[in-house]
């Protein structure tokens, strides 16, 4: 019976320890030289001990995989989730999202596994689907799910949280995201983060606060100007 990230807690102390290696190795694996080339007898030899012991908990290498997956992307995305966010104002989360979120597309690990799924997407498009699921479109779907309730208390004005939180997430990543990606520069320091995300956040709410409504209040006559008839 498989092994799954919900019920892995409920194992004894030392198989959790077991399994947690088995995904260490399976990870240093994968990345190394990607999904297509990593074999589970590689990755038996990395563990130690027997092929059995591996194959006790994942059927095969793309169980293991999938599984790699799923586990990290929930790791690394759990301080985006609606409820670890301050919530205070719109500016405010929009600013601690971008910063998280950059602060974990910049990381060795997330940048080592973005580099596997995509190497093999177009040869293994369930793999690419369940990345994107788990990956971007769950750091999206957090993201969204505070726009609704920004827009549903009247602070923001926006027809598409969905689609907004995608063109937030994407001017966040902006190009520099996939320079880092082919090797072209470093990851961002904090310093390049916290400006990056400055200026989205002031960009997109530009776009989504709501307009001022103009005062109810009459404005008191202005004075006639001329001189003030007498009476003879």
């Amino acid at each position: 019976m498989k092994v799954t990230a919900s019920s892995k807690d409920l194992l004894p102390a030392f198989k959790q320890e077991r399994r947690a290696a088995i995904l260490r190795a399976a990870a240093e694996i994968f990345f190394a030289v990607g999904y297509e080339a990593a074999s589970m007898a590689t990755i038996c030899d990395r563990v130690g001990g027997s092929k059995q012991t591996v194959y006790n908990y994942f059927h095969n290498k793309q169980e293991l995989f999938i599984t790699l997956i799923e586990e990290l992307s929930a790791e690394v995305l759990q301080p985006l989730a609606p409820s670890r966010l301050a919530m205070d104002d719109p500016a405010s989360t929009l600013a601690e999202v971008g910063r998280r979120y950059l602060e974990i597309i910049m990381s060795a690990t997330a940048l080592d596994l973005y580099r596997a799924v995509v190497a093999d997407s177009r040869r293994f498009p369930e793999i690419a689907r369940i990345f994107f699921e788990h990956g971007p479109g769950r750091a999206t779907a957090h993201l969204a799910e505070a726009l609704t309730f920004y827009r549903d208390s009247g602070r923001i004005v926006v027809a598409d949280p969905v689609l907004a939180a995608e063109q937030f997430i994407g001017m966040v990543r902006d190009d520099r995201h996939l320079n880092v990606v082919l090797g072209l520069r470093p990851p961002m320091d904090q310093n390049e983060i916290d400006a990056s995300v400055a200026q989205a956040v002031a960009t997109f709410m530009d776009g989504v606060r709501p307009l001022q409504r103009p005062s109810t209040q009459s404005a008191s006559p202005r004075p006639k100007s001329g001189r003030r008839s007498t009476k003879s």
